[in-house]
């Protein structure tokens, strides 16, 4: 029964889409009233899983997204995957290599910038982000699909 898992993955897509149209709805509404507005609401929600520092955000037109770039990247990584993950395809396990390697990468980028540049480089948290956050997503939905649908479907 193919049904529950596109359901499942669709439930996940638009979250991951809503998720990421409130962090980037300044920049993409040039700093409306109503985002401007809503703002305030939605730093309630993103100060929880970032740190929100202001030389770390992407910024466009004088606006910036209200997460750091590394957050941007995992967030549109996650929703980049879960709309490629809507179509059909031959389901393949993500293996734990792949998982390290992205954490290996992420961490070496964190290290590398706090560390021995003592800069933060926007353009490395990005990508290092982008490649974390969809390689989790895989993972987790995976994870959460094994749980929850095989036992819907038994």
């Amino acid at each position: 029964m193919r049904y529950p898992r596109i359901y499942f993955r669709f439930i996940v897509f638009t979250s991951l889409l809503a998720w990421c149209a409130g962090f980037t709805l300044n920049v993409f509404t040039n700093g409306s009233d109503i985002s401007i507005a809503a703002t305030p609401l939605f730093n309630f929600f993103y100060d929880n899983v970032c740190h929100q520092d202001n030389d770390k955000i992407i910024s466009f037109n004088g606006f910036g997204f209200l997460v750091c770039a590394r957050c941007t990247g995992i967030y549109i990584g996650a929703f980049v995957a879960s709309f490629l993950l809507l179509f059909p395809l031959q389901k393949k396990e993500t293996p734990i290599k792949i998982f390290s390697l992205a954490s290996f990468l992420l961490l070496t980028d964190v290290l590398l910038n706090n560390l021995v540049f003592r800069s933060y480089n926007k353009i490395s948290a990005f990508t290092t982000g982008i490649f974390f956050g969809s390689i989790c997503l895989i993972i987790v939905l995976n994870v959460l699909e094994k749980h929850f649908l095989m036992k819907a479907e038994h």
